[in-house]
């Protein structure tokens, strides 16, 4: 053909058992099925007659028949270039076989077949694949550059005899379950043998004799006890070997430089085994060997690898710049792996599914992924190491990998944790120095583990973090100087956090998150840069014992049970104690405070305290009618916190030189914030978010590095007769926030606008001075009313006028034409407008008042032990100061009863003053209900001022 017919196949389905089918030279482009006894030859052999394959999915040459020869063909491009399925008595000759998807040869069920002078090459897979098949000879081939040269699995009694194998990536020639096969005289360069299998059959059956790689023998010794390997081996295996002594060999370029199994007390030193494409060395299944002094480098996978294999002895190796694991083992157990160098390796040393093995004074660095990984292994020792620069410093990864002991270890550098431990339990780490990784110690969906007495320093996350992780117990360590928490739980119980130091942390000291029942206790915390102990949405933690400096105790949470179901006892804050009261009604904070927590108290009385280099001076959550005042809240990080309280007052603090704000309010209304002195903090000297209905009055706001006051989606605020000066940013922000009345106030010299508005309205803006702001307004999506809602009296340049009354901008260009205090032009805003621009400060408006007295009290209705709050205030708004008699009565009108509480008690008010006092009074037990009413007077010829509370007592 193609005489007779234009394809192959059309010859083979004409031809008869027996046949001789001569192919003329040409270009074939066919799957050929051959089920007859035939022979195939070309004409003029593989170079003049190609046949590619038409459907490179199916085989070129399928052979389902025996006694089957084919000669003289290239055959490329398909599934199998010849794959003999289930046949015998074939020849296959003078082939070349290239670039076949799986594989050049293949067969399967097939015996008794010769495969001789070949030249199979490019296969994906492998050049020859025998798959059951046995007493097969193959002979005479070149075989290269395929993923295996020739492939046995199950099968035995196959000569393969007189090859020459090279450049295959993986295995020369790979025996997987197989025996009995003869391996000789084949010449492997950059290649060479493998053996697998799970029975000493398939070790110490072959002969394997007279081959060599590279240039130098392949030594096959089995069933032998004692002797020592020649020094000029290319490979060398031992199979039931002991005894034996492999010294001074340098083992390149072969697939496996040394492969053991079943073997016991061979001695494997000073040998360099390098640049092999497979392992450097392997053992399976043999224990009490020593490996020792080797050099092992540039392998493709491990450079030493134990499969099943106990008890054996890896000492002083260099290991290194293996693709893979520099040692791995792989079940193995009561190994000792002790002072090798593994370095630039994938892994330095991995342990799968292996235990009781020592893993001491190895220097293990400079590896791309972890430097020791134990995966579902247990009770091993891990001791002295030095493991640096690799992605995790030691990684316990999967289930059971438990009851490990790593102490002492010198982990820094890596580039993600020092130690992990994955659902990993019963483990003990101790003494060891943990520094310069991301993360010290991450404990992932771990229980039981005990961690103790670690040096945990400089990491650039957390010291130590635990995430989902219970019954943990973290004792004695050195936590410093990390660069987020030095301990944090997240979403952790039951912990067990003690006499740690932990200080110096650029976030916080402990920091909890959703994380309920640990105890914190006797720990050193200092010097973090948040705070000592964050308690974020956790409950019933135990924190007691710990010494604090320049740290404190954060609760965060949105349900009452993330404040009041804490134990905080027993803890200082700078020597002072830490003050956490609960569930509390009425009482008086000790004046020793070094921090002060509120959960769900009422009418507490925090008075007079000194409160300095602390996380929160004074924290409110839940709580409500407290009293606030007169304390000095200083450099803190914050200064003051109220969080979902209601109706306290804060009233008469110095609040200073704090971190974060110096009033910071969350979710909290109705309170009453007068009367402070609040500067130089590191962010906002009046916060409130989400907050509502407060009334922020008679504060002196200064020099805060932000905003004088910031309100973020809150409403319904009075903002009024405040001092807001030289604030970093501005003096007055609103951003999503409406219905506030901001009034009165001097704005001045801020370092942004003296009022910023960003999508806030119906805001009442007015009879504010605006003065000398980098911009005096801003507003953005905001419409706001910038003047009186109704007319006002007032006197300017001595004549009455009545009229509405807008704010004074002194970057107002607007003239006064008709002399009446206000602008002819409104002031333009940013698209808003104050039509009623005052000419000057809002103050020569209105003629200085007499002075002032009025008097209120906390609610309106009081029972037998309640405690009252009775706010007297006093004001002289005049330039000079003034002399006046005051009077405080108590009236019962029900039974005609009146009491003076001070009668004509002489004062003298200095200029400007105004100052509100609160007196508590315990209301005592009493058979009746009456209405009573509190009078206070201001007198000096005649009345000056009078004003009364009236009050019921039931």
């Amino acid at each position: 053909m193609p005489d007779d017919y234009a394809k192959i196949q059309w010859a083979v389905d004409n031809a008869t058992d027996g046949d001789t089918i001569i192919v003329k030279d040409g270009v074939f482009h066919e799957n050929i099925e051959v089920d007859k006894r035939l022979t195939l030859r070309s004409e003029n052999g593989s170079e003049n007659c190609i046949v590619q394959a038409a459907d490179p999915s199916n085989d070129v040459f399928h052979v389902v028949a025996d006694y089957v020869n084919i000669y003289g063909f290239t055959i490329k491009d398909g599934r199998h270039g010849i794959y003999l399925d289930n046949v015998e008595n074939c020849n296959i000759a003078n082939n070349n076989i290239s670039n076949n998807i799986h594989g050049g040869i293949s067969l399967r069920d097939s015996s008794n077949n010769i495969i001789t002078s070949n030249s199979i090459l490019n296969s994906g897979y492998d050049g020859i694949r025998l798959e059951d098949s046995s007493n097969n000879v193959i002979t005479g081939n070149s075989i290269s550059d395929n993923w295996d040269g020739i492939e046995l699995e199950d099968s035995s009694n196959n000569l393969i005899t007189g090859n020459i194998i090279l450049n295959n990536r993986h295995e020369g020639i790979d025996m997987w379950a197989s025996s009995s096969n003869n391996i000789t005289g084949n010449t492997m360069t950059n290649d060479g043998v493998l053996i697998n299998g799970y029975e000493l059959r398939n070790w110490n059956t072959h002969t394997i004799e007279n081959n060599t790689v590279n240039g130098k023998p392949l030594y096959y010794f089995k069933d032998i006890s004692g002797g020592k390997v020649p020094e000029d081996a290319g490979q060398v295996i031992l199979a039931n070997c002991t005894g034996m002594l492999i010294e001074n060999l340098i083992i390149n370029n072969a697939d496996i430089g040394i492969e053991i199994s079943f073997s016991s007390q061979n001695i494997i030193k000073n040998n360099n085994v390098s640049n092999n494409s497979e392992y450097g060395i392997v053992f399976y299944r043999s224990s009490n060997n020593i490996i020792t002094g080797n050099i092992i480098l540039n392998s493709w996978w491990e450079g030493i690898y134990l499969v099943v294999s106990g008890s054996n002895s890896i000492t002083g190796n260099i290991i290194s710049n293996n693709i893979c694991e520099g040692i791995c083992l792989d079940y193995s157990d009561d190994n000792i792996i002790s002072d090798n160098n593994i370095s630039n390796n994938s892994c330095g040393i991995l342990l799968l599914d292996s235990s009781n093995d020592v893993i001491t004074g190895n220097n293990v660095s400079n590896n791309r992924g972890t430097g020791i990984y134990l995966s579902g292994s247990s009770s091993n020792n891990i001791t002295g190491n030095i493991i640096l620069n690799s992605s995790y410093g030691i990684l316990l990864w999967a289930s059971s990998s438990n009851n490990n002991v790593i102490t002492g270890n010198n982990i820094s550098n890596n580039r993600y944790d020092g130690i992990k431990l994955d659902y990993s339990g019963d483990n003990i780490i101790s003494d060891n120095n943990i520094s310069n990784n991301r993360r010290g110690i991450w404990l992932y969906k771990s229980s039981n583990n005990n961690i103790t007495g670690n040096n945990i320093l400089n990491n650039g996350d957390d010291g130590i973090y635990l995430y989902k992780s219970r019954n943990n117990n973290i004792t004695g360590n050195d936590i410093s100087n990390n660069s987020d928490d030095g301990i944090r739980l997240e979403y952790s119980s039951k912990n067990i956090i003690t006499s740690n130091n932990v200080s110096n942390n650029s976030d916080d000291g402990i920091h909890l998150l959703c994380s309920d029942d640990n105890i914190i206790s006797d720990n050193n915390i200092s010097n973090n840069e948040e705070d000592g102990i964050d308690l974020y949405e956790s409950s019933n933690n135990n924190i007691t014992g710990n010494t604090m400096t320049n740290d404190g105790v954060l609760i965060k949470g949105y349900e009452l049970w993330n404040w009041n179901t804490h134990t905080i006892e027993d803890n200082t804050v700078n020597g002072k104690p830490l003050y956490y009261f609960k569930d509390r009604s009425e009482g008086k904070v000790p004046e020793d405070a070094g921090q002060v927590i509120l959960a769900n108290c009422t009418r507490m009385l925090v008075e007079n305290l000194i409160i300095n280099n602390t996380g929160i001076g004074i924290e409110i959550g839940f709580s409500s009618q407290n009293i606030i005042k007169n304390n000095n809240v200083s450099n803190n990080l914050w200064g003051i916190c109220l969080g979902y309280s209601n109706d306290n007052n804060i009233t008469g603090n110095i609040i200073l030189n704090n971190e974060d704000d110096g009033i910071d309010l969350c979710y909290s209304s109705n309170n009453i914030i007068t009367g402070n002195i609040i500067s130089n903090n590191d962010w906002v000297g009046i916060y409130l978010g989400d907050s509502s209905s407060n009334n922020i009055t008679g504060n002196s706001i200064s020099n805060n590095d932000w905003e004088g006051i910031y309100l973020d989606y809150s409403d319904d605020n009075i903002i009024s007769d405040n001092n807001i000066s030289n604030n970093g940013d501005d003096g007055i922000d609103l951003e999503y926030s409406s219905d506030n009345s901001i009034m009165g106030n001097i704005i001045l010299n801020n370092g942004w606008a003296g009022i910023y508005l960003w999508h806030s309205s119906d805001n009442l803006i007015y009879l504010n001075n605006i003065i000398n702001n980098t911009d005096n307004v801003y507003s953005c999506a905001s419409t706001n009313i910038w003047n009186s809602t109704e007319k006002i009296n007032y006197t300017y340049n001595g004549k009455q006028y009545t009229n509405y009354l807008g704010n004074y901008w002194n970057d107002y260009k607007g003239s006064d034409a008709d002399e009446d205090g206000i602008g002819d032009i409104p002031y333009i805003i940013d698209g808003d407008k104050d039509e009623y621009p005052l000419i000057e400060h809002f103050e020569h408006y209105f003629a200085p008042d007499e002075p002032k007295v009025s008097v209120s009290t906390d609610k309106h209705e009081y029972r037998a032990g309640d405690v009252m709050l009775i706010n007297i205030t006093f004001k002289n708004p005049k330039d000079e100061r003034k002399s006046v008699k005051f009077l405080w009565i108590l009236d019962i009108p029900d039974y005609n009863l009146s009491f003076k509480v001070i009668n004509n008690k002489s004062l003298s008010l200095p200029p400007g003053f105004k100052k509100t006092f609160v007196i508590s009074w315990t209301l005592p037990n009493l058979s009746v209900s009456f209405n009573a009413s509190w009078y206070v007077a201001l007198y000096s010829d005649g009345v000056i001022s009078e004003d009364t509370a009236d009050w019921r007592y039931v």
